[in-house]
């Protein structure tokens, strides 16, 4: 059987493509007959046996595509020659079954592909990574839901990938019509928050399943021999995003900065963009490419948070629990599904103050907590070899 993968980038530090990596390697892993092809926009793939990679563009065209999207909205809608030479790599490989990511991120023609995946007719499976797919023009709605209708009028044309001049109603009838156009189209979710979204959006006729992404237990895992409180009895508490932009929430870890006491420290990990710098007991690091780093750093800390409610699956809070360490995170929340009483706490609706009465509360039974991988990426790549194969053998 033949696996073609499409994202962004092959970068396996990127969360979307980690999972797609996976998937593919997990395929010709399962069988000596597998091949897998994966098609990218940037980034520099790991050789994985059994497994061509092929990167179309190139940094003029996604310039070029960046200009276009940010002026006039022309997100997923430039690119047009490096998306046929994507369309013609799939039809020499001819595959058997198509795994879409992110179709967005300056590298592709979606009206196109998807075109062309119509007329090969084969079974086409998309990871909803975010929730680009059903909207205008927004990767996450926050507080929007112009797009379970009819997008228009954009109040957030400042969220990635922003734009001056938005064309979300157009955008969004485009990609409904491109998606529900494929004769054999199904819709992965990682979570049952976004589950719901796509059973709300205009793909809401698209068959769906739940697959959470699960985590990499071989390398996130916790320390033998962490001790329950430190020696200088400061608290740590982690939070991190690769970009904090306003779904994460940065007012809040503004706000949370503003409570701590002198044995209370804040760990800041991405890029901030200014809007988290100059807080007091708070430490930055930047984006970390290191998975050797990232799992120091949640051995590091005693807290590991999250206030955003605009996430699909939460990873980083996911990575934290299999490394040991207690997490909080919103109810209103992909994570706290996952999230058990000996994982961590969840909070009402989030804010600075919720955040440190939890951490505060929790001192006297903290050590009651054991944190564990809610589910390990060797599953959810079982989940959808399975899903494959029934596909192909329907």
């Amino acid at each position: 059987m033949r696996l073609a993968a499409i994202n962004t980038t092959a970068s396996p530090f990127h969360a979307p493509a980690s999972l797609m990596l996976d998937v593919v390697r997990g395929f010709v892993d399962a069988s000596g007959d597998n091949r897998a092809m994966v098609l990218y926009g940037r980034g520099t793939p790991q050789s994985i046996p059994g497994v061509v990679f092929h990167k179309t563009g190139n940094q003029l065209s996604v310039i070029n595509h960046y200009l276009w999207s940010r002026t006039l909205d022309r997100q997923g809608l430039m690119s047009r020659r490096a998306t046929a030479q994507m369309i013609e790599y799939l039809k020499e490989f001819r595959p058997d079954i198509i795994h879409l990511h992110n179709l967005h991120g300056h590298y592709l023609h979606y009206p196109s592909l998807l075109t062309a995946l119509e007329r090969l007719a084969v079974p086409v499976v998309i990871t909803l990574h975010d929730m680009w797919l059903m909207t205008g023009r927004c990767c996450f709605s926050d507080k929007c839901e112009k797009w379970q209708q009819s997008c228009s009028h954009c109040p957030n044309k400042s969220y990635y990938p922003p734009t001056l001049l938005s064309h979300g109603k157009i955008n969004h009838l485009l990609k409904s019509d491109c998606i529900n156009r494929l004769p054999s189209v199904t819709l992965v979710a990682p979570s049952q928050w976004a589950f719901r979204r796509s059973r709300e959006s205009l793909l809401r006729l698209c068959p769906a399943v739940i697959i959470p992404n699960g985590v990499r237990q071989d390398v996130f895992k916790p320390l033998a021999d962490k001790p329950a409180n430190k020696s200088d009895g400061t608290t740590t508490i982690l939070a991190i995003a690769n970009k904090w932009e306003a779904r994460k929430r940065p007012d809040i870890i503004r706000g949370i900065a503003g409570l701590l006491t002198d044995d209370e420290h804040l760990l800041i990990v991405g890029d901030t963009d200014g809007l988290l710098s100059g807080l007091k007991n708070t430490t930055y690091i930047p984006p970390v490419a290191d998975y050797g780093t990232l799992v120091d750093i949640y051995h590091r800390s005693d807290w590991t948070i999250s206030a955003s409610t605009n996430e699909t699956y939460g990873m980083t809070i996911a990575e934290s629990m299999s490394c040991g360490t207690p997490v909080i995170v919103p109810s209103d929340s992909a994570m706290a599904e996952y999230v058990s009483p000996s994982d961590g706490y969840i909070i009402g609706r989030p804010s600075p103050e919720a955040f440190i009465d939890a951490i505060r509360n929790a001192a006297s039974d903290r050590n009651r907590l054991s944190p564990k991988s809610p589910y390990s990426r060797s599953e959810a790549v079982k989940k959808y070899l399975d899903l494959f194969a029934t596909l192909t053998n329907d």
